[in-house]
């Protein structure tokens, strides 16, 4: 009886995919009828659209050949009057472009500078004066005199200022004096500040 219940169960089991399937199928064919339709009614729109769209232009063709030209000469003089407008627009505006390149160029920093010797035995003062004789470019000048403080056991810093013009860029002279002008006779440059004058 057990087996007859378990066979019954399985066909029964059996029974239920078969209609599951079934039923997946027709889902399916259901959702490709949806897309049929969706595409058919896409398609109806595009050909109403080109439709129109090859009416319009006709119509205004036949418009413009019917309408007399009663403003033409307004049009004309519009025209002219726009020109001189958009001229002067075009001047003031390269005439305010060449004001701020002209601003740009003048505009100054100031840069607060610290150098650190190798040792402690080294004249700062001497080497101040060498790099301000020896770093010289357009658009930097170097501060008349130099502070010297002290970093540690018995070390002391170069604390110096320096005002550049935009075109100058203070990390390449930093890295002019550190690697290639003073590489034995300065450890390191920072830069501590930059501010606008």
């Amino acid at each position: 009886e057990e087996k007859k219940e378990d066979k019954e169960e399985k066909k029964e089991d059996k029974e239920e995919k078969k209609e599951d399937k079934v039923e997946a199928k027709e889902e399916k064919k259901e959702k490709k009828e949806e897309k049929v339709e969706a595409n058919e009614k896409d398609e109806k729109k595009e050909k109403k659209e080109e439709k129109k769209a090859e009416e319009k232009p006709a119509a205004a063709a036949e418009e413009e050949d019917d309408v007399d030209d009663w403003f033409a000469e307004d049009d004309e003089d519009e025209e002219k009057e726009e020109k001189p407008v958009n001229e002067a627009l075009e001047k003031a505006k390269a005439a305010a472009m060449e004001k701020l390149a002209k601003k740009e160029a003048k505009q100054r920093s100031l840069c607060a500078l610290e150098i650190k010797p190798w040792s402690e035995e080294q004249d700062l003062m001497v080497l101040f004066n060498k790099i301000k004789d020896t770093v010289k470019k357009d658009g930097l000048v170097w501060s008349q005199n130099c502070e010297l403080k002290p970093v540690a056991f018995g070390l002391k810093k170069i604390a110096l200022s320096a005002v550049i013009n935009q075109t100058i860029s203070m990390d390449e002279i930093i890295e002019e004096i550190t690697e290639d002008i003073f590489p034995d006779e300065v450890q390191s440059m920072e830069l501590l500040s930059m501010s606008l004058l």
